[in-house]
């Protein structure tokens, strides 16, 4: 009896001893974003916006209030060097509309109606050509932030086809098979998109093994897949499609050559996303390839298209 009151003594103790701390976070300075991109025939475009906090609300719309219109953008070639305009939703150069659904993963149905504005060109000498190297200039509130890119020919696979897993049927994985160059870097990014009665989607998308390099493969041929990145977060269908693509689906394969910066901002992109709510995980910061202090990358992208057809 003495020794349980001793240990109900103890507890009165020690929880009278908690104490509230206020902890004050410090306000993160705001840094300038540039979402810069190039492809082949096509002209640059480049988003501008500030970073938000933590704290603050994700959304498309506080993305878009977040824009900035008081820059000057620059795009060197390797042999002459271009200032881009600034253009707003009405009247944005031909093709970059699907560029931009294509950097922030917004359906260009959407972005039609949403009034926001990107540097771009219609000037033809400014677009994306193979083998050449471009260089960005951002100059913001005397502030100058720099980057380049190379511009990589399309890459076609040897062969792209659809196999159903075993016991699950009617459900598979995209394969292809691929042969590299021994002579060269390559790296490249997967991106899908299914057209069919059943889904239409509006956007590509990635899944997580979206980018990869010939580290470990260089001059290989050899086969990988690819799972089906909208069959995973908010997916209604039976589970033993989860992460698949279904008999019958129409997917469009967009394979985009691109440079070792790249492949490295890409990839810790998806690192960081993995490493989110784990407490066992380092944290992870981007590997831009601008510099001068902003986030962001400036990427160019040697496209190739294909569609399987899953039967």
């Amino acid at each position: 009896m003495k020794r349980i009151f001793s240990i109900i003594l103890l507890l009165i103790v020690l929880l009278s001893c908690t104490k509230e701390v206020d902890v004050n976070l410090p306000e993160l300075k705001q840094k300038v974003v540039i979402e810069g991109r190039i492809e082949i025939g096509l002209p640059p475009i480049f988003l501008l916006s500030k970073s938000q906090s933590i704290y603050d609300e994700t959304s498309f719309a506080t993305y878009f209030n977040s824009m900035l219109t008081d820059a000057r953008v620059f795009v060197h070639d390797g042999t002459q060097e271009y200032e881009l305009q600034l253009f707003c939703t009405e009247n944005l150069p031909a093709g970059t509309l699907q560029i931009i659904s294509d950097m922030i993963g917004v359906s260009v149905q959407d972005l039609q109606a949403t009034p926001f504005c990107a540097y771009s060109s219609t000037d033809p000498s400014t677009f994306g050509v193979v083998g050449k190297t471009y260089t960005c200039r951002v100059v913001h509130k005397e502030k100058i932030y720099t980057g380049s890119t190379h511009m990589n020919a399309p890459k076609e696979l040897d062969s792209l086809f659809w196999k159903e897993v075993p016991g699950k049927e009617n459900f598979g994985y995209s394969h292809a098979i691929y042969s590299d160059d021994p002579s060269e870097y390559d790296a490249y990014m997967w991106e899908v998109k299914r057209l069919n009665a059943k889904y239409d989607d509006r956007v590509y998308k990635k899944p997580l093994t979206s980018v990869f390099e010939d580290i470990y493969t260089n001059g290989d041929t050899y086969a990988f897949y690819q799972p089906n990145p909208f069959a995973y977060y908010n997916y209604e269908g039976p589970e033993e499609g989860r992460g698949l693509f279904e008999r019958g689906d129409t997917v469009v394969i967009r394979l985009s050559k691109i440079d070792k910066p790249t492949f490295d901002f890409e990839n810790s992109k998806i690192m960081q996303s993995l490493s989110n709510g784990n407490p066992f995980s380092s944290p992870l910061n981007l590997k831009s390839n601008l510099s001068g202090g902003c986030l962001g990358s400036f990427a160019a992208f040697g496209i190739h298209y294909d569609t399987l057809i899953c039967q």
